[in-house]
């Protein structure tokens, strides 16, 4: 009760202010500037956060175990880093997903066209990557309702700030965000899907070729409106520089009963962000306990 008390009326609040002044000093700063000096904030002390940094070297010591670790030492403040240039570029998400900066590059092939080109529902499915809130550049540069479903903050002033740089079309994960997510699919919609983060109501799916719980959600839905899986690969290229690239769909067995297609499903998923996270190790959310 102690603890939930203090976490209401003092480190909230106060952990809501920092956030806010930091978001208006970015907002007021080119978004160059910003990204880099937001890097380099916790390039420097991100590595002395005891706790996640000893969760990252944890993790990467379990899906790269021939990884020395000196490595390992190279690599975890690279990591902060991304990191960091993601929080300072929140305030200015909008302008980075209109195009009209020009530092969104989207891969034109075969897949994106026949995602743009659907009529009825689609779910794409992406990861903790690059930047992982570019998820609006579908919708802002060729017109398609595009939702994106995330998990809030347990901080509700932060919460409340990130909705605002997400924009309208976004579910937050729970009871009352997948009603709205079913009557968003039920209407031909598209749907972003989030499937790296540890789930202790999930199943047991490989990644990395060890087990780690994962959200069998994105299969079910898939199954449910009988529509294909799209993976979208957001990968930061260079600073404030990415490229969106939409990969072959993946398509859930319709022979077999929702239950019981799943697990594959989910496996062809965690292989997919596998790969990309094999191509880009300083770029993913390694501070999180993925595995148990």
């Amino acid at each position: 009760m102690r603890s939930a008390a203090f976490k209401k009326w003092v480190a909230y609040p106060l952990t809501g202010i920092a956030f806010a002044i930091l978001m208006a000093v970015f907002r007021l700063l080119p978004v160059a500037v910003a990204s880099a000096l937001g890097g380099r904030i916790l390039r420097f002390f991100g590595p002395h956060l005891a706790g996640p940094s000893r969760i990252a070297r944890r993790n990467l010591a379990l899906a790269f175990p021939q990884m020395p670790e000196k490595e390992i030492d190279a690599l975890l403040p690279r990591i902060w880093e991304n990191l960091g240039r993601v929080m300072a570029e929140y305030p200015h998400l909008h302008a980075l997903e209109s195009g009209a900066s020009g530092r969104v590059e989207v891969a034109e092939n075969e897949h994106l066209e026949a995602l743009l080109g659907r009529d009825g529902p689609a779910l794409i499915i992406t990861a903790h990557l690059g930047n992982w809130e570019l998820f609006e550049t579908l919708q802002a540069r060729f017109g398609k309702p595009i939702s994106f479903v995330y998990r809030e903050p347990n901080n509700p002033l932060v919460a409340r700030m990130l909705r605002h740089f997400r924009g309208p079309n976004s579910f937050a994960k729970g009871r009352e965000g997948a009603a709205q997510l079913l009557e968003w699919l039920g209407r031909g919609n598209k749907a972003v899907l989030l499937i790296d983060q540890k789930m202790s109501n999930g199943i047991p799916v490989p990644f990395f070729g060890v087990d780690a719980m994962t959200a069998p959600a994105v299969a079910g839905l898939a199954h449910r409106f009988s529509c294909p899986i799209y993976p979208l690969h957001m990968e930061r290229i260079g600073g404030v520089h990415f490229r969106l690239t939409v990969e072959a769909p993946v398509l859930a067995d319709a022979s077999k009963p929702r239950a019981a297609a799943a697990p594959e499903t989910m496996k062809r998923l965690n292989a997919i962000v596998e790969g990309w996270v094999r191509e880009r190790p300083e770029q993913w959310l390694w501070i999180h306990r993925r595995w148990p």
